[in-house]
């Protein structure tokens, strides 16, 4: 088909030809035109941490430990005899040692641990205009975050130090002649611990006396958490107890905060209901008591016990809220929406960079933080509780002093089962209310991006889809401009697209 009968066939469809090859031309016009290309650019993952940071306040937490001896060294020797003309004898000692008490003790004020992290995205284009204000379009993302703290609390110990080493020696000499010998006193090393307080007990000789040793009351002593028995008329219907709160959270992400929250009981009080339904002339318990001489048995059933009474208890919530910064350092001065003169450098918000302009090809270094905020409840949570137990029994066998039988067991305790009738929402009285930045977390480099001005044209290349989509406009140019010579005169839709081709 010769080039005559192509431009007859182009002509007989020539509306249609010129409307496609038209849409081509002003196709690849603008996108010639176009000076920037936006990239998505991904900071990668920004994770954050912070370790042993108060959680009163915005310091790292008050840690302090030592030791502190308290006792003497001694040393030197004695002996006795002597010699005259060459003639005689020596015995002597000697020795050296010390003997003491070493005090040591940790305290913590009480700390908080982090994680964070974060993703950082913008849409950064390729070349921009000179003086042009363009956006980044900048966001971030929490997308994990963990927070574990621990309440305050002392450790301390005692240990007992003596150490000796000595040496007996003896010489004796006739006439000038000589014999002497030396041996070795018997060496005395003692290191034993005679005291351990830990958060939640005082230890006697730890080490020494075995865990539970005669019950467990020398050894190894609770602070707190003993019952003390609540007594009416000379019967037991309850019990108090306290504890020694040691409050530690652990939490996770939540929204767009991270949250962790913990108790620990100060004070619980229960009564007995079977016990005091007894005092009051309603039996609910069946008790035996056998006393035959050395022989000494009682067995006690109760169907269903009991207990009910108020809780005390030491609550913390933690909410820790944080904010990605950033550092923006320019390889060379910037305009930025607000300001007068141009900057090297921006800091605030990631998400939140404002309108910049440029007047030559910069290169932009971030340099990611937190801004975190930690809120610190702490509060008395006062509540009511309830437990219970089924088919409950006592047990209790002796013969003279000796007790061959001491137990109290209940199907549910058997069984597994939990002992918790209810608990009621409680009343939190607030001691501690604080919000403060949450210290301590490191700063991330992230990697740096390049935008080229209209004026670096040269060095700035463009993408690939580019030059394809220009040449085809290009084409449909020519195209559209050799059937409209066939065809009739250039229209103003023509002109149009040549002189934005000239233009670009």
């Amino acid at each position: 088909m010769n080039t005559k009968i192509v431009a007859a066939h182009a002509s007989t469809r020539w509306p249609a030809t010129r409307n496609t090859l038209l849409m081509l031309c002003v196709f690849g016009v603008a996108t010639a035109a176009e000076p920037a290309f936006a990239t998505a650019y991904d900071a990668g993952p920004l994770n954050f941490a912070t370790q042993d940071q108060s959680m009163w306040g915005a310091d790292n937490a008050f840690v302090a430990s030592g030791t502190k001896f308290v006792g003497t060294g001694f040393g030197g020797g004695s002996s006795i005899g002597g010699f005259v003309a060459g003639t005689g004898a020596e015995v002597g000692a000697s020795g050296a040692g010390v003997v003491g008490l070493n005090f040591g003790y940790t305290v913590d004020s009480g700390s908080v641990n982090a994680n964070v992290g974060f993703g950082a995205a913008a849409e950064v284009p390729h070349a921009v205009q000179q003086g042009q204000s363009f956006n980044l379009g900048t966001s971030s993302a929490l997308n994990q975050g963990t927070i574990s703290t621990q309440s305050p609390v002392a450790t301390a110990d005692m240990t007992l130090l003596a150490q000796f080493s000595g040496v007996i020696y003896g010489q004796g000499c006739l006439a000038g002649l000589c014999s002497s010998s030396a041996s070795p006193l018997p060496s005395i090393n003692i290191n034993q611990k005679i005291l351990a307080l830990t958060a939640n007990e005082l230890e006697f000789l730890p080490g020494v006396i075995p865990n539970g040793a005669d019950g467990g009351s020398v050894a190894h002593t609770p602070l707190g958490a003993q019952d003390s028995p609540i007594t009416w008329n000379g019967s037991e219907i309850g019990s108090v107890s306290t504890n020694v709160p040691n409050v530690a959270t652990n939490g996770s992400l939540s929204g767009n905060s991270i949250s962790s929250s913990g108790s620990d009981p100060l004070l619980t009080a229960t009564l007995d209901l079977p016990d005091l339904s007894s005092l009051a002339g309603f039996p609910t318990n069946v008790d035996i008591s056998i006393n035959k001489g050395p022989f000494e048995f009682e067995a006690g059933f109760s169907p269903l016990d009991i207990n009910i009474g108020p809780q005390l208890s030491l609550g913390q919530d933690f909410d820790l809220t944080p904010t990605l910064m950033v550092d923006l350092a320019f390889s060379k001065p910037v305009m930025i929406a607000g300001d007068l003169l141009p900057q090297w450098g921006w800091e605030g918000a990631w998400a939140d960079l404002p309108d910049l302009a440029l007047s030559e090809t910069t290169t932009f270094t971030p340099t990611f933080w937190l801004d975190a905020s930690l809120t610190n409840n702490t509060n008395l949570d006062l509540g009511l509780i309830g437990t219970y137990d089924f088919l409950k029994y006592e047990l209790k066998l002796k013969v003279g002093d000796l007790t061959l039988l001491d137990s109290t067991e209940s199907l549910s305790q058997l069984l597994g089962l939990s002992d918790t009738l209810f608990t009621t929402p409680t009343l939190n009285i607030p001691i501690w209310d604080n919000t403060f930045d949450l210290g301590g977390f490191n700063a991330i480099a992230a990697a740096p991006f390049t935008i080229y001005t209209d004026s670096d044209t040269s060095t700035a290349v463009p993408e690939p889809p580019v030059v394809p989509v220009f040449l085809l406009g290009l084409g449909a140019l020519a195209g559209l401009v050799y059937f409209e010579r066939k065809r009739e005169p250039r229209d103003a839709r023509i002109n149009f697209c040549t002189k934005g081709l000239a233009h670009a």
